[in-house]
């Protein structure tokens, strides 16, 4: 996948485009390096047209009109692009992007997912509220969640 803007501009709509119609389409890749919660590098396995692959390259822009369509992906069912729209909000002061972050630390499905929420909190709150993101039991993350969520209440609506 081309790094857009890094040449010469970009095209935001025809990437959020893009990643509509692999979400839909459920065409999600395989990322190499999943430890490595910096979205900028990422090296992706199976190249585009897939979920995973669009929406790093949203992330990698920054642009605020990215915000909807990763919050979009972030909640839905696809199997992989959740915790890279996730990693990918974590660059945004932004209400929403904030409220799906925090909503994300309690992903029922996914522990990849969570801890990427972990991250993002993290980064935006300058909190570090540890617990074990990917495996731990339900009751083990609740009082870190607590604390992302009375961080989040100080945060403009």
């Amino acid at each position: 996948c081309q790094v857009l803007g890094k040449v010469g501009g970009h095209d935001i709509a025809r990437l959020i485009n893009l990643v509509e119609k692999a979400l839909a389409a459920k065409a999600w890749a395989t990322r190499e390096g999943d430890d490595d919660p910096d979205i900028t590098k990422a090296k992706i396995a199976i190249h585009p047209p897939l979920l995973e692959g669009a929406v790093i390259e949203l992330g990698r822009l920054g642009d605020p009109k990215a915000i909807p369509i990763l919050i979009k992906v972030a909640n839905s069912k696809a199997d992989r692009g959740r915790a890279e729209a996730i990693l990918a909000l974590g660059a945004f002061d932004d209400r929403d992007a904030k409220d799906t972050i925090i909503a994300a630390l309690d992903d029922a499905k996914d522990g990849w997912v969570r801890h990427c929420a972990y991250i993002a909190a993290k980064k935006l709150s300058a909190q570090d509220n540890f617990c074990d993101w990917m495996f731990g039991a339900n009751s083990e993350r609740k009082v870190p969640i607590e604390k992302y969520r009375a961080w989040l209440e100080t945060q403009a609506k």
